[in-house]
Protein backbone atom coordinates (compact mmCIF):
# COMPACT_ATOMS: atom_id res chain seq x y z
CA UNK A 1 0.00 0.00 0.00
CA UNK A 2 1.55 3.53 -1.02
CA UNK A 3 0.89 6.33 1.76
CA UNK A 4 1.94 9.86 2.28
CA UNK A 5 3.58 10.65 5.39
CA UNK A 6 3.40 14.11 6.47
CA UNK A 7 6.02 14.89 9.64
CA UNK A 8 5.43 18.15 10.56
CA UNK A 9 7.16 20.51 12.24
CA UNK A 10 6.60 24.32 13.89
CA UNK A 11 9.08 27.03 12.49
CA UNK A 12 10.32 29.17 15.35
CA UNK A 13 8.74 27.22 18.09
CA UNK A 14 11.63 28.26 20.38
CA UNK A 15 10.89 32.03 20.20
CA UNK A 16 7.01 31.51 20.23
CA UNK A 17 4.02 29.59 21.18
CA UNK A 18 3.19 26.14 21.24
CA UNK A 19 0.87 26.13 17.45
CA UNK A 20 0.59 21.95 17.23
CA UNK A 21 -3.05 21.91 19.33
CA UNK A 22 -3.98 24.57 16.73
CA UNK A 23 -3.03 22.60 13.94
CA UNK A 24 -4.18 19.28 15.35
CA UNK A 25 -7.98 20.63 15.63
CA UNK A 26 -7.39 22.41 12.05
CA UNK A 27 -6.73 18.64 10.32
CA UNK A 28 -8.96 16.86 12.65
CA UNK A 29 -11.29 16.78 9.82
CA UNK A 30 -8.81 15.58 7.08
CA UNK A 31 -9.66 12.14 6.48
CA UNK A 32 -6.32 10.14 7.41
CA UNK A 33 -5.03 6.62 7.51
CA UNK A 34 -3.62 7.51 10.65
CA UNK A 35 -4.71 10.80 11.93
CA UNK A 36 -2.47 13.82 12.89
CA UNK A 37 -1.10 13.51 16.09
CA UNK A 38 2.13 14.99 18.20
CA UNK A 39 4.90 13.14 18.25
CA UNK A 40 7.34 14.65 19.85
CA UNK A 41 8.52 18.12 21.28
CA UNK A 42 6.71 20.83 18.53
CA UNK A 43 6.33 17.78 15.71
CA UNK A 44 3.38 15.89 14.84
CA UNK A 45 2.42 13.43 11.85
CA UNK A 46 -0.02 11.44 10.07
CA UNK A 47 -0.40 9.27 7.16
CA UNK A 48 -2.74 9.68 4.42
CA UNK A 49 -3.60 7.46 1.60
CA UNK A 50 -5.86 9.81 -0.83
CA UNK A 51 -4.74 12.32 -2.80
CA UNK A 52 -7.62 14.79 -1.74
CA UNK A 53 -6.41 14.11 1.72
CA UNK A 54 -3.11 15.10 1.36
CA UNK A 55 -4.06 18.12 -1.00
CA UNK A 56 -6.46 19.27 2.54
CA UNK A 57 -3.88 18.67 4.65
CA UNK A 58 -0.81 20.65 3.17
CA UNK A 59 -3.53 23.24 2.40
CA UNK A 60 -4.20 24.04 6.27
CA UNK A 61 -0.81 23.63 7.47
CA UNK A 62 0.38 26.06 4.49
CA UNK A 63 -1.94 28.70 4.70
CA UNK A 64 -0.47 29.04 8.00
CA UNK A 65 2.57 29.73 7.15
CA UNK A 66 3.95 27.60 10.98
CA UNK A 67 5.47 24.73 9.62
CA UNK A 68 8.08 22.91 7.92
CA UNK A 69 6.88 20.03 6.37
CA UNK A 70 8.18 17.15 5.29
CA UNK A 71 7.02 14.62 3.22
CA UNK A 72 7.20 10.54 1.92
CA UNK A 73 5.64 8.61 -0.30
CA UNK A 74 6.30 5.64 -0.89
CA UNK A 75 4.93 2.29 0.20
CA UNK A 76 4.19 0.64 3.74
CA UNK A 77 4.57 -2.56 5.59
CA UNK A 78 1.19 -3.25 6.47
CA UNK A 79 -0.37 -4.07 9.14
CA UNK A 80 0.41 -0.09 9.99
CA UNK A 81 0.49 0.59 13.81
CA UNK A 82 -2.36 1.92 15.51
CA UNK A 83 -0.59 5.66 15.75
CA UNK A 84 1.46 7.15 13.76
CA UNK A 85 3.73 8.08 16.39
CA UNK A 86 4.25 4.35 16.58
CA UNK A 87 6.91 4.80 13.62
CA UNK A 88 5.39 3.56 10.15
CA UNK A 89 7.51 1.37 8.59
CA UNK A 90 8.16 3.67 5.25
CA UNK A 91 10.21 2.86 2.04
CA UNK A 92 9.40 6.22 0.59
CA UNK A 93 10.75 7.38 -3.20
CA UNK A 94 12.08 10.66 -2.26
CA UNK A 95 13.49 10.26 1.36
CA UNK A 96 12.38 9.77 4.79
CA UNK A 97 10.18 13.12 6.27
CA UNK A 98 12.54 13.67 8.91
CA UNK A 99 15.21 13.56 6.75
CA UNK A 100 14.17 16.48 3.93
CA UNK A 101 13.18 19.22 6.44
CA UNK A 102 16.05 20.41 7.21
CA UNK A 103 16.01 21.22 3.48
CA UNK A 104 12.80 22.94 3.73
CA UNK A 105 14.35 25.13 6.46
CA UNK A 106 16.55 25.94 4.28
CA UNK A 107 15.04 27.19 1.15
CA UNK A 108 14.20 30.55 2.55
CA UNK A 109 10.51 30.22 1.73
CA UNK A 110 10.20 33.73 4.10
CA UNK A 111 11.87 36.64 3.34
Amino acid sequence: MDVVVLTVDQDGSRSGADQVPFALASLADVSARLPFERTVGDEFQGVLDEPAAVVAALEVLLRSGEWNIGIGVGPVETPLPDQARAGVPLRPRGGHPRQVQPLARACGRRG
